[in-house]
């Protein structure tokens, strides 16, 4: 009976406890108002992102199994869809992640639980983006979002 108890009890700190870590240690930054803009051109995405932005992943994925990937440290990157795989017509999806600039807050009781590194290293916030696009005969077709059907 009292291992039971005890083990409720236990849970229910937990439970607690990684609640308030959640609110007080956000991965993520709050979604806001698009962070990095995207522009199209031919066969191609480009994107332009705060300069206190780094480490980029970009990932578009398409009909039949298309899927390209690139990473860049510093800069933000664009991505020839061809370069990737055989582009067919259809909807494709990007999403692009960054570390932005912004230190994460974190509580002084995680201050031993650093990865490794220093006491000083702090991790900043990351970001996340995502939208869709068609493509029709090998080029990104742009829709005018005023034009309804």
């Amino acid at each position: 009976m009292r291992i039971a108890l005890a083990a409720t009890a236990a849970a229910a700190v937990l439970a607690v406890s990684g609640q308030s870590y959640a609110q007080t240690n956000p991965i993520m930054a709050p979604a806001a108002e698009p962070a990095i803009s995207e522009a199209f051109s031919g066969g191609r995405l480009f994107f332009e992102a705060p300069s206190d932005f780094s480490n980029y992943t970009l990932r578009v994925s398409g009909p039949n199994g298309y899927f390209g990937q690139v990473f860049s440290e510093r800069s933000v990157p664009s991505l020839r869809l061809a370069d990737h795989g055989t582009l067919e017509d259809g909807l494709y999806t990007y999403e692009i992640t960054a570390s932005t600039g912004e230190i994460a807050p974190r509580p002084a009781s995680d201050l031993g639980l650093n990865n490794g590194r220093s006491a000083e290293a702090r991790p900043t916030l990351g970001m996340s983006q995502s939208g869709s696009f068609r493509v029709a005969n090998g080029q990104v077709v742009v829709l005018d979002p005023s034009v309804t059907e």
